[in-house]
């Protein structure tokens, strides 16, 4: 789950690292060099997943419609994706195997519900968490493990449910303590990172499970955090909220708190980081609209 949920904007799914009894968190000044990424035409544009040969997102056409995209260096330029039958699509999840998922909207009458899917060598497998009917994947990895949120009841003011997913098979992963617990990040080890949330409908904080040891790390200041992606350094990416409801993407690593604004924004996250510190994500600049950036580490 992204700030774009609810966000910035509006769209569809923050930081945390293992808390190992670290010192308190320093903060860091963030030097990168961003691109701007956008649909050809679209009106607003999310990239919500990465990999060194491919990217995926979401975006809005111009009748505000909701679409997934890919640009991969394998199949060419932007393509579009819509799950069939569905009246919203948007993908977040993808492999360096070019697999990729998300989730797609198929009933107008109960627009809340949702299902997560897979795509694998061109077969979508749709994914329900039990007892479900607004189920979300947002991340997966080479390993054909897939991770993601469902919320009972499917309607109104929810309880989130963490859950990996492999092969047919649900694991239930729940911060011990928390009301509620929802998954975004997913590395190669199985390290997985997300938030938990105080009641059903409440703040979220962001919370990673590392080598098996759950922690919460939020970035000092946020009311709201998110933890979207972790590598397989153990760097991890996403966003808070701050006192003023202003969003920043962040980035955490051993004890080390980074905000991410990209220049100009009115609001930034961060929604992927790979193993070479490249990060991708979204912000809103003047024009109301949100534009997917990559962020390349500067020396």
């Amino acid at each position: 789950m992204n700030k774009l949920e609810s966000k910035l904007g509006a769209s569809v799914a923050a930081v945390v690292l293992a808390g190992l009894a670290m010192a308190a968190p320093r903060p860091a000044v963030a030097q990168y060099a961003f691109s701007t990424v956008d649909f050809p035409g679209a009106a607003s544009t999310d990239l919500l997943g990465f990999t060194t040969r491919t990217m995926v997102g979401q975006f809005a056409d111009a009748d505000g419609n909701t679409h997934g995209w890919l640009f991969s260096a394998k199949s060419g330029p932007f393509q579009q994706f819509d799950a069939p039958g569905a009246w919203f699509t948007t993908l977040s999840a993808i492999n360096h195997r070019g697999d990729f998922g998300g989730v797609y909207r198929d009933d107008l009458d109960h627009p809340a519900r949702r299902h997560g899917f897979i795509v694998v060598n061109d077969v979508l497998t749709t994914i329900d968490y039990p007892g479900s009917a607004r189920t979300t994947i947002v991340q997966m990895n080479d390993r054909g493990q897939a991770v993601g949120i469902g919320r009972i009841p499917s309607e109104g003011a929810t309880t989130p449910y963490g859950f990996l997913w492999q092969n047919g098979v649900f694991t239930d992963v729940s911060f011990p303590g928390a009301f509620g617990t929802g998954l975004d990040g997913l590395n190669e080890q199985g390290d997985v990172c997300g938030f938990t949330t105080d009641e059903a409908g409440g703040l979220t904080h962001a919370m990673m499970r590392l080598n098996g040891v759950f922690s919460h790390v939020e970035p000092p200041g946020a009311i709201d955090s998110i933890a979207l992606s972790i590598n397989d350094r153990g760097q991890v990416a996403g966003w808070y909220d701050d006192a003023l409801g202003n969003i920043h993407g962040f980035l955490y690593y051993q004890g080390v708190f980074t905000t991410i604004d990209v220049p100009g924004s009115l609001g930034s996250e961060v929604t992927s980081i790979d193993n070479n510190g490249v990060i991708t994500g979204d912000y809103i600049r003047a024009d109301g609209a949100d534009h997917g950036f990559i962020g390349t580490p500067e020396k």
